[in-house]
């Protein structure tokens, strides 16, 4: 067996006894897959969610039936019980809900949180070393490149590509875009712009964290910065400006911890190049956009950009309120679609169809114990994340800074979007974190015998 990597008395390599070596690709790439094609609804599977159950399981299962002695190394710790906890709230506040507000039951939420506790386990199994989390996040990653191209097409008008998404995935928003003569914004194989961007931002950390990895082993990431390139052009193509900010940061970030060497400036120059010439005018006009008046934006807060103010007006006269009508158990996990759906009993003040912040959200659907375990499930893998610095390995401490910094900047946004419980982020977001819980589950017991 080549090894790769030498830290002290400590060996790493591309094998380990308990993981064989192809299954971190495998897993990644399925996981991956899954996690691409949230929004594909393929005629014979039922709901849009099938495809993408289907190969979770089938990256969880092959985890299980290739890592082995999993069981003996990964052990139940914090953020499972939390993770579980939060699981087992969202579904008994909806039940509570359900019965006492007399509408239908709705598990959406908890099936989405769910798939990602999955991804995130089966994750962990299979990340026994950093250069398995080198094979896992490069293969997460791939797919995305693929999303990221269908975006790039659909934005380039090819023939055909609007009349597909609108066939094969459930993407409502893209149909009203289209049907009211608006400009497009891509929606790709997620079917929502604003999901797009948050997922493409996970994609861009997955390929960014493997860069780094990459240095750290000897790899050569060329095919990486290839693909780095494709996603964040993608992403532009989404114009939703906090998760194309977010994506900036990732890279730029990747750039300096990389001591920024000159082949790598000239890609950055490249891909800034392109991506003007593709969509500088519709970021331009997405720009403006925010200078302009909206009947949402209170007189008061006028001064504000215009995807701020709007969110203010929103949360004053009708999110706030209606959470202080039901604070504890919320309204249902389905209470943004209550009026189209004829609840008998719905929050009146509720107008608007998004909440526009994931915090708000989460208070308004399954209630304040529901919102607390979210957050401190959040502060347990901000935990993990920044204990991977910590890590006895050549080029942890970069690698440590650019996760804290990409969850930091996710939760940031999530203030004025839905990120962590829409369809596009929780998969590969906890997928990407339970790699790096798998490598610090098997390294820690190695840095404390030695300490």
């Amino acid at each position: 067996m080549a090894t790769v990597l030498v830290s002290g008395d400590r060996v790493s390599g591309e094998t380990s006894a308990d993981v064989r070596p192809g299954t971190p690709g495998v897993v990644g790439f399925l996981l991956g897959s899954g996690a691409a094609v949230v929004g594909v609804q393929l005629p014979g599977l039922g709901s849009a969610s099938a495809l993408t159950c289907a190969l979770v399981l089938l990256g969880a299962g092959v985890a299980a039936l290739s890592s082995i002695g999993t069981v003996r190394t990964l052990r139940l710790g914090a953020i499972d019980l939390v993770f579980l906890l939060y699981v087992l709230v969202l579904i008994a506040t909806e039940l509570i809900n359900a019965i006492g507000l007399r509408h239908d039951v709705y598990l959406g939420t908890a099936y989405v949180a769910t798939l990602a506790y999955v991804a995130f386990v089966s994750a962990r199994m299979v990340c026994a070393s950093i250069a398995h989390a080198f094979r896992f996040l490069r293969a997460l990653a791939l797919p995305g490149v693929g999303v990221a191209i269908v975006a790039l097409m659909q934005m380039a008008g090819v023939p055909g590509i609007n009349a597909f998404l609108l066939g094969f995935v459930h993407s409502e928003g893209l149909e009203r875009r289209i049907d009211a003569g608006w400009s497009l914004r891509a929606t790709s194989t997620i079917g929502h712009w604003t999901a797009l961007g948050g997922y493409l931002s996970c994609i861009l950390f997955a390929l960014c964290a493997a860069i780094l990895i990459g240095r750290m082993i000897g790899r050569r990431p060329a095919g990486l910065w290839m693909s780095l390139a494709v996603v964040f052009i993608g992403l532009l193509a989404t114009l939703t400006l906090a998760t194309i900010f977010l994506g900036a940061v990732l890279v730029v970030a990747t750039f300096v911890l990389l001591k920024v060497p000159l082949r790598l400036l000239v890609t950055l120059a490249v891909t800034g190049t392109a991506s003007w010439v593709f969509f500088g005018e519709e970021l331009l006009a997405r720009l403006d956009q925010q200078r302009q008046a909206s009947p949402y934006v209170p007189p008061e807060f006028s001064w504000l950009p215009e995807t701020i103010a709007y969110r203010i007006g929103v949360w004053s006269r009708e999110t706030i309120p209606s959470i202080g009508e039901r604070p504890f158990l919320g309204w249902g996990a389905d209470v943004y679609a209550s009026a189209p759906k004829g609840w008998p009993i719905r929050p009146e003040a509720l107008v608007w169809l998004s909440p526009e912040s994931q915090w708000f959200r989460t208070w308004l659907e399954s209630g304040f114990l529901a919102l607390v375990l979210l957050a401190l499930l959040l502060v347990l893998a901000l935990r993990v994340l920044r204990r991977v610095h910590l890590l006895s390995l050549p080029g942890a401490k970069p690698l440590g800074r650019l996760a804290v910094l990409w969850l930091l900047g996710l939760v940031a946004i999530s203030c004025i979007h839905s990120h962590l419980s829409n369809p596009g982020v929780p998969l590969p977001m906890w997928a990407c974190i339970g790699a790096m819980a798998g490598v610090l589950a098997r390294e820690r017991p190695q840095r404390e015998a030695r300490a």
